[in-house]
């Protein structure tokens, strides 16, 4: 129970959570998970960006039957005094909504202005889940990267992930946007979606090798026109680029 942590045992105890909620954030910050109610929590654009209904109502089911494992994240807003922004946790939230429950369980973070800051939270978090969408996590890497020009290796350092698994992501956000919606649409996985890179760059790498290596055939008695040879050489060049740039993208 709140009232039993020792934050109301001293000397001048809080009374009440409200108390809390209004003036010991700054000195508690994320050591008390408070219930808020969900009428003064305002959601936002999150990482996460797809909330099916039906992974809705199975979650506020599971919820319902175990409880809340996790509480969401939130902040107090900085124009009204009793409402808080949503950061992580959108379908916790959405779930306790489909249940009518009154109230969250909430963990309550400073309030900042940066959104690359808020974005991380938010990625940080979800980068430990493993029913979220790969494509979506891989988009949202590539944008902390271009908004903020970070590398890839100071991304997973913020996060706390393996800067490889942070590369596999990179590579992922570079399909096309026909072959994200292919992998979003059959709920690729992170693992099926690398070895479709795989077999790609496979074909990629047959391509180039077999018109340049089986068909030519060069030997001191073949006579070779400049211009077949310096295509020949431009093709080269075209393969040893992509198997250069194959071989640095893999972890």
């Amino acid at each position: 129970m709140l009232e039993q942590h020792s934050l109301f045992t001293q000397k001048s105890p809080i009374s009440t959570k409200s108390d809390l909620t209004k003036d010991q954030i700054e000195k508690y910050g994320d050591k008390i998970i408070i219930d808020i109610p969900l009428s003064r929590i305002i959601s936002q654009p999150q990482v996460r960006q797809s909330f099916e209904e039906k992974n809705i109502k199975e979650l506020a089911e599971d919820i319902e039957l175990k409880g809340l494992i996790h509480p969401i994240t939130v902040m107090k807003h900085p124009e009204i005094d009793d409402k808080y922004i949503l950061l992580i946790g959108g379908n916790r939230f959405l779930a306790f909504k489909y249940l009518n429950k009154p109230s969250i369980p909430s963990i309550i973070k400073n309030y900042t202005k940066d959104d690359t800051h808020l974005e991380l939270l938010q990625l940080a978090e979800n980068m430990h889940r493993t029913d979220l969408n790969t494509i979506e996590l891989a988009n949202a890497i590539m944008k902390i990267k271009e908004k903020t020009g970070y590398t890839l290796a100071n991304i997973a350092k913020l996060i706390g992930r393996n800067v490889d698994s942070i590369k596999q992501y990179s590579r992922i956000s570079k399909l096309s946007n026909k072959e994200k919606d292919h992998h979003i649409k059959n709920k690729s996985t992170k693992n099926d979606i690398l070895i479709y890179l795989a077999k790609k760059d496979k074909e990629t790498i047959h391509e180039f090798s077999e018109p340049l290596f089986k068909s030519t055939q060069l030997n001191p008695y073949t006579e070779i026109k400049k211009p077949d040879l310096i295509k020949k050489i431009k093709e080269a060049e075209d393969f040893l680029k992509i198997a250069k740039k194959i071989i640095k993208d893999r972890p």
